[in-house]
């Protein structure tokens, strides 16, 4: 489980020296500079597009972006406070790799504004910083049950682990600054609305990046039990082994993220309905990424009863723990079936890998569900609850890691600089006291015999 990887979005050339007019007459190197960024994020992303998968350099992109997003937010302070004005209405083409496509390559659409700029380019920093977890997750293969691994290499991947969480908690953060910041100052601009630009997407990708995060805090809350836990599967469990019910609670909450998220999506598709605009421009959300919230939601919720049902087991109440065990069989008896599924199978590698992870969990949950029932048919004799009188029963789920807060960086020029804030503040004493600015200009000249006194 390494999380949702996203297909990253390319971007058309374009001179933000010739869309924006320098009223003060002191930007002009800036925009080109501005410029300058844009294209080497333009150029990135082309470049990481075309290469495979398994080779992209994910920090490298989130380096590009990181220096041009101080210039996109110098812009628009700027042109809010009329140092800059736009010599035409803001159009920047991104390809929206989060609409539904039949295409491989999906087409480049034209969006307004330089709020719209922002949210696709924070989007691509968010989408990169997920991948970038992604891929470290995947050069750590099956660690954890590899008994001949020395200690500090143990503590190094353990390490990775723990790096790949706070990168999502910061993606988690980007995406929820695009929902509550960045798209409600689009407003009324005109253009096209694709899935980057609204804001329950937006939304619906915190919660994915979140519950990404705790996924691998219970791998990281698992990693010490594995080794142990692969040699001698089902109960009793191993020495040291996390309780039971928090690993539960945990795949509840990160479950309830899941399907949020998978509601926020499925909320977004209804109002484009209502609104009657399909197409290329408002098109629906990919499904690729709705399939991934629809299983995801499955599998971490047949988790979840797995482990309420360890809990019930090792606490003696054999009865809820068949229950529990016989659920969470089914669940992932469909998914590994592609029972579940409203969307087309891609066929892709997630796909062969999650179906690999249902296997792996069924001839878990069947040895913990064939020892429970043993003890029950033969000593407790316990009554086994169906899953719809256990539901009751389900404890609320836990929070373990919250997203990082986005913090925007300080703009490259104008509003929200020192240099800026100190050249107005001498502005307004110049203009505020001209009398006394003279009088200083006066004293301040040499004149002969200047500092003598008789």
């Amino acid at each position: 489980m390494s999380g949702y990887v996203y297909d990253l979005p390319t971007t058309g050339a374009l001179s933000l020296s010739e869309l924006c007019t320098d009223i003060t007459g002191s930007h002009a190197a800036n925009l080109a500079r501005a410029t300058e960024a844009r294209a080497n994020v333009r150029a990135i992303l082309k470049a990481s597009r075309r290469t495979d998968a398994g080779e992209r350099d994910y920090l490298k992109v989130v380096k590009a972006l990181d220096e041009y997003l101080p210039f996109v937010n110098a812009i628009i302070a700027s042109v809010a406070a009329d140092d800059l004005t736009l010599a035409q209405e803001p159009i920047f083409s991104w390809r929206s790799t989060l609409s539904h496509s039949t295409l491989s390559d999906p087409p480049r659409i034209n969006v307004h504004g330089l709020h719209s700029e922002l949210a696709f380019v924070l989007h691509s920093s968010a989408y990169a910083l997920s991948n970038l977890a992604a891929a470290s997750i995947a050069s750590l293969g099956t660690y954890e049950r590899d008994r001949a691994l020395p200690d500090a290499d143990r503590r190094a991947k353990d390490e990775k682990l723990t790096f790949a969480v706070k990168l999502l908690c910061r993606a988690a953060g980007t995406f929820t600054h695009i929902a509550q910041v960045v798209i409600p100052e689009l407003g009324k601009v005109g253009g096209p609305r694709p899935p980057e630009l609204r804001e329950d997407v937006a939304n619906a990708l915190a919660k994915l990046a979140l519950a990404d995060a705790h996924a691998l805090s219970v791998r990281k809350l698992l990693t010490r039990s594995a080794v142990q836990a692969a040699l001698s599967p089902g109960p009793p469990l191993p020495q040291g082994h996390p309780p039971p019910a928090f690993v539960a609670k945990i795949y509840l909450h990160t479950a309830s993220l899941f399907a949020s998220a998978r509601g926020l999506t499925d909320t977004s598709q209804r109002k484009l309905s209502l609104l009657s605009r399909g197409g290329p421009d408002n098109a629906e959300v990919s499904q690729d990424l709705r399939r991934y919230l629809e299983e995801e939601t499955a599998l971490i919720g047949a988790l979840a009863h797995k482990w309420l049902g360890v809990d019930a087991g090792e606490a003696g109440r054999t009865g809820d723990a068949v229950g529990y065990l016989k659920w969470a069989k089914s669940e992932l008896e469909s998914l590994k079936e592609g029972k579940l599924a409203r969307f087309k199978k891609s066929g892709n590698v997630d796909g062969k890998m999650k179906k690999e992870r249902s296997v792996e969990e069924l001839e878990s949950v069947g040895t913990f569900l064939g020892n429970y029932m043993k003890v029950n048919d033969s000593v407790n004799f316990q009554p086994v609850p169906t899953s719809s009188s256990l539901q009751s029963t389900i404890p609320a789920g836990m929070s373990v890691v919250t997203e990082k807060t986005y913090e925007a960086p300080m703009p490259a020029f104008g509003p929200g600089t020192p240099d800026y804030v100190a050249r107005h503040v001498q502005k307004l004493d110049i203009d505020t006291n001209p009398a006394e600015s003279e009088r200083k200009e006066e004293d301040d000249r040499d004149y002969g015999l200047k500092g003598s006194y008789f």
